[in-house]
């Protein structure tokens, strides 16, 4: 914005110093025609009374000696009228001349101050240049390399946390499935014990003997029930090696997160002096060079 204020008001300078010019030169112009028509008309003059004269001599060759008199005294009144008008001529040609070169010389001391704001305005537009360089260069070479380091090491720990976070949700997909064996074979255990106390509400001997059969399902549950025991107990095995996967994935992110959180600080570390760099360009005064801090 300051720089583009700066430019705008080079541009009105220049046009404020190009329209005085103009008009000084119009005036010039008007000048010059007016002494222009000054002196055609002293000419015109000149020229009469030089016809006059011509004239006047023809008339003396015609005329008789009494008459002599007179026409030379004619002929003495149109030469004081001549002279006259020559020395009106030589002051107004003198005065013209003076005038053009006043303006002459009030042209060129207009025109070595256009030169100069000229100059000036390419200074200003050549230090405005340099500015945008030197904003441009801290903008796209500042640290280039660091920071697309530090670019390239943040994708790599995102998509390390996001490949992490797959495998927790998988880990905890898999504890879930255990969650529901567990509950699963609990609801089984209820049934088999139940299943086992009315079963034991009748005697193996019966009338003085063993039934077989009765022993054998008694057998059967009682095997069933430590099969279901054994299962559920697996299962909760597997679930303690579960949560320590689940805790080991958690704190693998962790790290992650933590090396994720140093990477972007030192990323808005070199983006803070980057922009502390561009202020100093900035704030400091067009055509003088920025000091290297």
């Amino acid at each position: 914005a300051a720089m583009a204020e700066a430019l705008a008001q080079i541009r009105e300078d220049s046009d404020v110093v190009v329209g005085n010019l103009e008009r000084a030169l119009q005036a010039l112009r008007k000048e010059k025609e007016g002494l222009r028509g000054e002196l055609d008309e002293s000419k015109r003059l000149l020229e009469q009374s030089e016809d006059t004269l011509y004239d006047l001599n023809q008339e003396l060759k015609k005329t008789q000696t009494g008459r002599s008199l007179a026409a030379w005294k004619g002929a003495a009144a149109v030469m004081r009228e001549r002279a006259k008008l020559e020395k009106e001529l030589a002051e107004k040609m003198e005065a013209a001349r003076r005038r053009t070169e006043e303006q002459r010389v009030h042209f060129v001391s207009e025109r070595n101050e256009l030169y100069a704001h000229v100059d000036e305005l390419q200074a200003a537009v050549d230090a405005a240049e340099r500015r945008r360089k030197d904003m441009h260069d801290t903008l796209v070479n500042y640290k280039r390399n660091v920071i697309a380091e530090q670019k390239v090491n943040v994708g790599v720990v995102q998509r390390e946390l996001e490949h992490l976070g797959q495998q927790r949700e998988a880990v905890e997909g898999e504890r879930g499935r255990l969650d529901e064996e567990i509950t699963e074979k609990q609801s089984d255990v209820q049934r088999v014990e139940e299943a086992i106390r009315v079963h034991s509400r009748v005697s193996t001997v019966q009338d003085g003997r063993i039934n077989v059969a009765h022993s054998k399902k008694k057998r059967r549950l009682d095997d069933e029930l430590d099969s279901l025991l054994e299962g559920i107990e697996s299962r909760r095995s597997q679930i303690g090696i579960v949560n320590d996967k689940i805790r080991e994935i958690d704190e693998q992110c962790k790290n992650r997160e933590d090396n994720l959180k140093d990477l972007e600080r030192q990323l808005v570390e070199v983006l803070v002096e980057q922009q502390r760099r561009l202020l100093v360009t900035l704030t400091q005064p067009l055509g003088v060079p920025e000091k290297d801090t």
